[in-house]
């Protein structure tokens, strides 16, 4: 039996690659990437004025006379490998070697590897991945770039812009390369600049968050598409292929014109830490009194707890908007536990429309959180960008939408 076994084993041996095919990179030949680390030390950032001659100069100042990026402006043209070896007054083969690594290698001197750095990081120079010899050589690599993931991946909104961002790519022939960078991290551009220089990417999907939006630039100089997406109202038009958000007001207010509001006099708002959007906005507008609760976390626990805060010495409610479909669950559990009649003596509704996957015993009214259909456009035209280039998008907004079910009151 193991000389069967045997045979067997080294017939299949014989027939696999020692490669993986190009389209399926393995885990542990894949380029090893800092996401959500802190960036390691590396070249000399710029600083000192590096100017050989009066034409290598005139050749840094024609990339810094043009603006990098602005609504409807001019972009500056990749850097190449020319320039560089140009303001650094070397040969093409210096600027490779040294950029790749191999100055102390091939015995550079050090000021000529410094020379060579200073005058890339002046030019805004990164050199493409597939120039040097790496496993991504295909341009079908999207990055999605966040800023950080939520505090409980029980919470579905990181994985449904994911996983969409995924099956989108897939049916186009792309994959999705998921880059995380927290707003603590000590150096996000330069994170970004070493997975641009490690990997080629054909195009970047990235959150609009505060501190995400400064790396514009990076991207325009790097000549690589670029599609912001926000899981709330985009704020403005930030440039790049497309600006992609979501009018999450809407839902909510549609909620309210469909549900019994008329007898409601005590008003409630369940929130988690940090921030909430634009989703509390209308509902304000209809009840300006209404109070806001924080509960300590997103999920139905918080909830449950904020409720009890809220319940406890009877306290009058009938009306209760939970900034997501868990903190609704757990209020809805505190409610029923205290015997309150929900819908008929208060009324609960939620955000996200998750409360399918959170089984509570009430199917809970929610507003419908368009996260999928939000990534997937972001990833379309990125992916329609490289293969086509064409003039940019500017903003779209996808609306969200009311999903009354047993825990409101129709109109009526």
């Amino acid at each position: 039996m193991q000389d069967r076994r045997n045979r067997v084993w080294n017939c299949v041996r014989e027939k696999i690659p020692e490669k993986s095919p190009p389209w399926f990179p393995p885990l542990a030949t894949t380029p090893p990437l800092s996401w959500g680390m802190p960036r390691s030390a590396g070249p000399p950032r710029p600083g000192c004025p590096v100017a050989p001659d009066t034409a290598a100069t005139a050749v840094a100042e024609e990339h810094r006379s043009v603006p990098l990026r602005g609504k409807g402006g001019p972009l500056v043209a990749r850097a190449t490998r020319r320039d560089v070896a140009q303001l650094a007054g070397v040969s093409l083969a210096t600027v490779s070697h040294v950029m790749n690594g191999r100055a102390e290698e091939l015995g550079f001197s050090p000021a000529t590897a410094d020379k060579v750095r200073k005058a890339a990081d002046a030019l805004g120079y990164i050199p493409r991945a597939s120039a040097r010899s790496f496993r991504y050589q295909s341009s079908k690599v999207v990055a999605l770039v966040t800023g950080r993931l939520p505090d409980s991946l029980r919470l579905p909104v990181y994985n449904e812009v994911l996983l969409a961002a995924v099956e989108t790519a897939r049916d186009r022939g792309y994959f999705i390369l998921p880059v995380m960078v927290p707003p603590e991290a000590d150096d996000p551009a330069g994170m970004l600049r070493e997975i641009l220089s490690t990997v080629e990417i054909a195009g970047l999907v990235v959150e609009a968050r505060d501190h995400l939006v400064p790396l514009g630039a990076l991207f325009d100089a790097a000549d690589i598409p670029v599609a912001w997406l926000a899981t709330t109202r985009p704020p403005d038009n930030l440039g790049g292929v497309v600006t992609v958000g979501c009018d999450d007001t809407a839902g909510v207010a549609e909620m309210l014109r469909g549900i019994d509001t008329g007898g409601s006099a005590t008003a409630v708002f369940v929130t988690g830490p940090g921030d909430h959007g634009n989703r509390a906005d209308a509902f304000f507008d209809r009840f300006p009194a209404a109070e806001t609760i924080t509960a300590a976390n997103w999920l139905a626990d918080g909830g449950y707890a904020a409720a009890n805060r809220r319940l406890s010495g009877s306290r009058e409610q009938d009306m209760v908007f939970c900034a997501n479909d868990f903190l609704a669950a757990g209020y809805l559990s505190a409610c029923a536990e205290r015997e309150i009649g929900v819908p008929g003596q208060v009324q609960i509704f939620g955000f996200g429309d998750h409360g399918a996957v959170i089984g509570a015993p009430l199917a809970i009214s929610s507003v419908a959180w368009p996260l999928a259909q939000i990534s997937s456009l972001a990833v379309t035209r990125v992916i329609d960008a490289v293969d086509k280039p064409a003039a940019p998008a500017g903003v779209i907004t996808v609306t969200s939408s009311a999903r009354p079910r047993s825990t409101t009151r129709p109109v009526g």
